[in-house]
């Protein structure tokens, strides 16, 4: 081991193995983001149909937490 530390400072070679891998998980963690962020999107919006029956007095606190205004626009 000390034979190959000599000849390749460990360093190095470290850094650049964790920047590799670093990148790779960030793009994967992004790329896993915007999909749960999609998925989520279309779930708040049928959650929102569904709270406007279950939960009358509670749609308008939905519809201003996330921004849609269930069937107003239709």
């Amino acid at each position: 081991m000390a034979a190959m530390e000599t000849k390749i400072p460990p360093s190095i070679a470290y850094t650049g193995r964790v920047r590799v891998k670093v990148t790779s998980i960030l793009f994967l963690a992004m790329m896993c983001l915007t999909g749960i962020g999609l998925a989520i999107s279309d779930l708040s919006k049928n959650l929102i149909f569904l709270g406007q029956g279950l939960c009358a007095p509670n749609s308008k606190l939905l519809e201003s937490m996330v921004g849609f205004h269930g069937n107003k626009g239709r």
